[in-house]
């Protein structure tokens, strides 16, 4: 049976307003990111963790720590979403907003 994981990531600013969510602003002082993922058919199991930016190679080294091969993990498609981790991947469009 395989396992469904929410990820998402979310940025904490000091003093600052992003106007653009899709941006990384990596190179910013102040701005903190957050992982995190959470299992579909239990909400107690989740992770946080902070990294130091939302890259490819960041989220892949999340990704081996956290998750088993043949997880099903359901993102954004932010560009940084390991896609040939050996993971399913499914998207999710929050174009429309976010709805159950």
């Amino acid at each position: 049976m395989y396992v469904r994981v929410q990820l998402d990531e979310t940025a904490i600013c000091n003093c600052m307003f992003i106007t653009n969510p899709s941006s990384t602003y990596d190179d910013i002082f102040g701005v903190q990111w957050i992982l995190f993922g959470v299992v579909e058919e239990n909400c107690r199991e989740f992770f946080m963790e902070i990294v130091f930016n939302r890259q490819s190679a960041t989220i892949e080294d999340v990704f081996r720590r956290r998750l088993h091969p043949g997880t099903i993990c359901i993102t954004d498609d932010y560009p940084s979403a390991v896609k040939n981790f050996g993971i399913i991947h499914e998207v999710v469009n929050q174009a429309g907003g976010y709805t159950n």
